[in-house]
């Protein structure tokens, strides 16, 4: 399906929607055979709110198989909304607390290969991600907490490509980089 689809533009939206339904299916296999399919539409088709809703509502369940596809496919596709962007990283984020040994090293690799891909998205809205208030002296986080980790793997990936978006990071975003480096 994901194949025709790719290659043939007048289906392609039907057999995107036709995988996303697949991902209500009951059968495990059958969910993450068509979250692989869906990931080979990345070069042509960029997902909408909708399509990504119906993939994160997946990412709560307690299938270590499930969730990893899950990360691997956010691993390869790509949003142009900042808002939906946003609506990853929390969910991402809320399961890095709910499946800390389980799925840690998986959510830090996604984060900073979400940092490289995005960076644009992550450039315009770290404030936001990192929680700081610009009106306000911002508070130096705990840099033991794994989704303060995670923020900044994904912030420092991003820096790698936007090199200015750390200039206007609070002081101590240097001092936990380098932390985080050794």
């Amino acid at each position: 399906m994901s194949f025709f689809g790719k290659q043939c533009v007048d289906i392609r939206k039907t057999c995107l929607n036709f995988l996303i339904d697949m991902l209500n299916d009951e059968i495990d296999s059958v969910r993450i055979a068509a979250l692989y399919g869906i990931q080979s539409f990345n070069e042509v088709l960029t997902l909408n709110d909708y399509e990504v809703d119906t993939v994160l509502f997946s990412l709560s369940e307690d299938n270590s198989k499930l969730r990893e596809a899950i990360y691997q496919f956010f691993k390869e596709i790509t949003v142009n909304q900042a808002p939906l962007f946003q609506k990853i990283l929390d969910k991402i984020f809320i399961n890095l607390g709910r499946f800390k040994q389980q799925d840690r090293d998986k959510i830090f690799s996604l984060v900073q290969r979400l940092g490289k891909t995005h960076s644009k998205i992550v450039q315009g809205i770290y404030y936001k991600i990192l929680g700081i208030d610009k009106r306000f002296l911002a508070k130096e986080p705990d840099w033991n907490d794994l989704v303060y980790i995670a923020k900044m793997i994904l912030m420092y990936s991003a820096a790698e490509i936007q090199p200015s978006m750390l200039i206007e990071c609070p002081n101590f975003f240097g001092k936990h980089v380098n932390y985080l480096r050794d």
